[in-house]
């Protein structure tokens, strides 16, 4: 199991359901997009994982979108809606230009 996957799985059942709404509320932007890049070894999101529940994990990126809103930060907001598209429609082929901007 890789350091993320060990961080994350040391949360309990409420930090996890949680942990993206308390960062935004205390102001703690960038540790909400850290939390929200975290990768595990095999490249796959480390949030979403510990999440386990799709709806939870497109509430988190809804809630880091409107930070991102307000602080006129447009890569990330375009990194989030791509995110949320790939997570809802996860069919849909990703074009290279796309994964540079999904990975800001």
């Amino acid at each position: 199991m890789d350091r993320n996957n060990d961080l994350l799985a040391q949360l309990s059942p409420y930090e996890v359901r949680h942990l993206a709404s308390h960062l935004a509320d205390v102001g703690l932007f960038a540790a909400l997009h850290r939390l929200l890049a975290l990768r595990n070894l095999d490249g796959s999101n480390a949030w979403y994982a510990a999440k386990q529940d799709t709806v939870a994990y497109l509430d988190d990126l809804s809630t880091a979108w409107d930070v991102a809103s307000r602080g006129d930060d447009c890569g990330r907001c375009i990194r989030y809606s791509l995110v949320k598209r790939r997570v809802r429609l996860p069919g849909i082929a990703m074009t290279p230009s796309s994964r540079c901007s999904a990975r800001q």
